[in-house]
């Protein structure tokens, strides 16, 4: 064997320990800025509630909930009363009360806390009424709520799982890992002190982002099977959606630079002071 590779064989051992760290400092980070911060996390959320197959489903529960006595007016109504609920969802004056629903949304996802999620709006109301008024005057009196705002309970407390403790793991565990990762990858480049240890690197990171886009659509198939209500499941699936897209976003950023490391590394040139091979 020659003697430079053989040399190089326990860094390869570095990197293999390397990547599985780093994939959980990457999602620790994601996890704490897009998850745990409040404003992030309502913000994303905002914009999965706005997503079409979202509001038709929280449109239906709105409807189904609204109305928990009076089956003949949803029966009677049909698409038309969950038409235009969904199309106030999708109004700008859903804006105000979209962020109160993602804050207990991120109450209940994120902290664990055992609530119920509701949404009350007047708007909601005005939109609600003249329908059930067409076609079944004789229950719209009971959607008159006091003060004239309707409050509607969308999902009980038992529709919404609680994923604080993979959070909490996520957050905490993802910092000691990307030290240790970080730490592993480094070493190489500080004891060779050459490119080809920077490539190793680089190597670590573009292995650690393609093994995260593996896990993105399998972790987010997991996510919604923990959802037993069929339409709090839509909700939760555009959520993981919404979020996914920011981890995809950040991993791209680290496959990019470790792809710089790698040619750097591995190329045939120096880029200014030639180093040792």
């Amino acid at each position: 064997m020659h003697p430079t590779r053989s040399r190089r064989w326990p860094w390869w051992f570095f990197v293999a320990l390397a990547v599985p760290l780093l994939l959980i400092g990457n999602l620790g980070a994601w996890a704490t800025w897009n998850i745990v911060e409040t404003s992030n996390f309502v913000q994303t959320t905002r914009g999965a509630l706005a997503r079409e197959d979202v509001r038709e489903a929280l449109a239906t529960e709105i409807v189904d909930n609204a109305l928990p006595q009076n089956r003949i007016v949803r029966v009677v109504a049909g698409n038309s009363l969950i038409s235009a609920v969904s199309g106030f969802l999708g109004s700008g004056s859903f804006q105000a009360v979209s962020g109160s629903v993602a804050t207990q949304l991120h109450q209940a996802l994120v902290r664990g806390e055992h609530l119920n999620i509701t949404i009350e709006s007047h708007e909601l109301q005005t939109a609600v009424l003249p329908v059930v008024r067409n076609l079944a005057p004789e229950y719209a009196s009971s959607l008159v709520a006091e003060g004239g705002t309707l409050r509607i309970e969308l999902f009980s407390g038992a529709d919404i799982p609680s994923f604080a403790p993979e959070i909490t793991f996520l957050r905490w565990g993802g910092i000691a890992a990307m030290i240790i990762g970080g730490l592993l990858v480094t070493v190489p480049m500080f004891v060779r002190r050459d490119r080809w240890s920077v490539g190793l690197a680089g190597l670590a990171l573009v292995t650690m982002s393609l093994f995260t886009f593996l896990l993105v659509p399998t972790a987010s198939w997991m996510v919604a099977q923990q959802v037993a209500d069929p339409q709090a499941r839509i909700v939760i699936a555009g959520l993981v959606d919404e979020f996914s897209t920011s981890l995809v976003k950040q991993t791209l950023v680290i496959l990019l630079g470790g792809i710089a490391l790698c040619i750097y590394g591995f190329g045939p040139w120096t880029f200014g002071k030639k180093l040792s091979r």
